[in-house]
């Protein structure tokens, strides 16, 4: 008996048992009866039917055991099947639908293990392996892989020391298809969130557009349109409302750079570097240092929260070097290299000793955009010193596949 297999049930052995002994015992009773009035003339005949009678119930018992074995087989798979899909619908952690589907199909297809492969950067991949220590020493028997809108994303891969059945291929077919599901239900669940993360966005850009840049706008206007006053402070009453203006244009400035980098994020249609080159545009054009942008390679692959991490660590670095660097010229790049894909933003402006930024108030960007890359998998390098400018390059590494 396999591991799969469960014990013959109780009511399956009492029927197997009454049903051969009854009819037997019916058999020899009638016989015993005519043998009685009649002699032994009929012992042969008596002793065939009995014969009879034992293989045709054993025969029939055996089909029903094998049915019995097969129906309940089916209710296993259903009942799995049932589970994995309830743990989608339910949005549970993807770590615990795919130990679901291992188990189902270690459980029902006698495996030794069974293994997941997703490429990285779908929202089930990952790169421990559950279930297991170790890669399973024997070769895989069965393999399935996991299509989703015409692509594949990953294998299924099962170990054991036999082949696999047509019936059990299906089965594993079966279970890449849940995974399939299970990925595409966790892609529209994060497709939902970043549409959340950007309506939210939106309507803040929204309000600081209608609400503190209007008022630091008009207050700028009016400390600059104030008259010259006269007597004995003059001079000193004047140079504190020029400060004050300073101060309004600045926050103003602030504001609308703000502005211009959250609706940099709203814009779905534009790729990631078409979205780049606009907010560079408009920082330029914003009070900062002459903007470019150089791009060499392919567009980098980003799913819309890594994309919004990574646009937002690009406009930390920008604002920054608007305001503490006295930049006249920044390079924006983009390219690839046998490490991965690269964004660098290099100014010209006075640097800073990166180690004392860290430590002081102004290093609270540098620690925010530290913080963005570890969740996105990132690299973060900050190269500055004093007087030869800063040099800010955020390393994403290739795709790889994750094993589960």
């Amino acid at each position: 008996m396999s591991r799969t297999d469960s014990p013959t049930p109780t009511w399956l052995r009492q029927l197997r048992l009454a049903g051969i002994v009854l009819p037997v015992a019916a058999i020899i009773l009638f016989h015993s009866a005519q043998m009685a009035r009649d002699g032994g003339a009929d012992l042969v005949i008596g002793i065939l039917s009995v014969l009879g009678v034992i293989a045709f119930g054993i025969t029939m018992f055996v089909l029903l055991g094998h049915g019995y074995r097969v129906i309940e087989h089916q209710n296993r798979e259903l009942a799995g099947t049932n589970a994995i899909l309830t743990a989608v619908a339910r949005h549970d952690p993807q770590s615990a639908i795919l130990d679901r589907v291992r188990a189902h199909l270690v459980e029902l297809l006698d495996a030794d293990d069974t293994i997941i492969n997703l490429a990285s950067g779908h929202p089930l991949s990952g790169s421990t392996p559950t279930g297991h220590s170790q890669q399973p020493s024997m070769s895989a028997v069965g393999t399935a892989p996991v299509v989703l809108r015409g692509a594949t994303i990953g294998t299924i891969h099962v170990f054991r020391d036999r082949e696999m059945q047509n019936r059990e291929q299906r089965l594993l077919e079966t279970a890449a298809d849940m995974v399939s599901l299970a990925v595409a239900q966790a892609g529209v669940l994060e497709q939902e969130r970043h549409t959340a993360r950007v309506d939210e966005l939106d309507r803040i850009a929204r309000e600081l557009h209608d609400s503190l840049a209007q008022v630091l706008g008009t207050l700028h206007l009016r400390l600059r349109a104030i008259p010259d006053p006269i007597g004995a402070h003059a001079a000193q009453v004047r140079d504190e409302v020029d400060a004050l203006g300073d101060l309004c244009h600045s926050a103003y400035q602030d504001v609308r750079e703000a502005i211009t980098g959250l609706r940099s994020l709203t814009v779905s249609e534009e790729s990631f570097t078409q979205a780049l080159a606009s907010y560079a545009s408009h920082y330029s054009r914003l009070g900062g240092p002459e903007t470019v942008l150089e791009f060499d390679g392919e567009e980098p692959d980003l799913d819309p929260a890594s994309r919004l991490h990574l646009m937002r660590m690009v406009q930390e670095a920008l604002t920054n070097t608007r305001k503490h660097a006295d930049a006249k010229r920044v390079v924006i790049k983009i390219y690839d290299d046998a490490e991965g894909q690269h964004v660098v933003v290099e100014d010209d402006g006075r640097g800073f000793d990166p180690e004392v930024g860290r430590r002081e108030s102004d290093g609270y960007g540098l620690q925010t955009m530290r913080e963005r890359s570890i969740l996105i998998g990132a690299h973060l390098d900050v190269q500055s010193t004093p007087g030869t400018g800063t040099r800010v390059s955020t390393r994403l590494p290739h795709h790889e596949t994750g094993t589960m």
